[in-house]
């Protein structure tokens, strides 16, 4: 198999994923790179900024950038550490809570139409190439 060919296929699924889950992302006032962090946030409160940085593998710089946006439109809040005030715990706003159902199922709707050309044992294998990453 050509990998060139595979890796443009792999972007043209990729592109097509995140404009589709783009439009009720952004109603809510999110997009395809940070409602992962208001999800992750949610399912581990007190992260920092550090490991959030390391579980979505971006830069420091970039994440920071994005939680400041979080922050300022109400849907993570921050909190210092006890012991070093350089490290910052984030935490779900009330709005993340009210959300957390409606995100999650724009994201199962997204997973599904992107895999709906999978048989259940192609899902399977799929998933288990894309865990040999990390």
């Amino acid at each position: 198999m050509d990998i060139s060919r595979l890796i443009r296929n792999l972007n043209i699924v990729v592109r097509t994923l995140k404009r589709q889950i783009n439009g009720p992302m952004n109603k809510l006032g999110l997009n395809d790179s940070n409602y992962y962090m208001v999800l992750r946030v949610y399912d581990q409160p007190g992260i920092t900024q550090e490991e959030l940085s390391m579980d979505m593998k971006r830069e420091r710089s970039l994440v920071t950038k994005s939680v400041n946006k979080l922050i300022k439109s109400n849907w993570i809040k921050v909190k210092n550490d006890d012991t070093d005030k350089r490290v910052l715990h984030l935490y779900p706003t009330e709005l993340a809570r009210e959300h957390h159902t409606e995100l999650m199922g724009i994201l199962r709707d997204n997973n599904e139409t992107g895999l709906e050309m999978l048989t259940s044992t192609e899902k399977t294998m799929f998933l288990q190439l894309l865990q040999k990453n990390h």
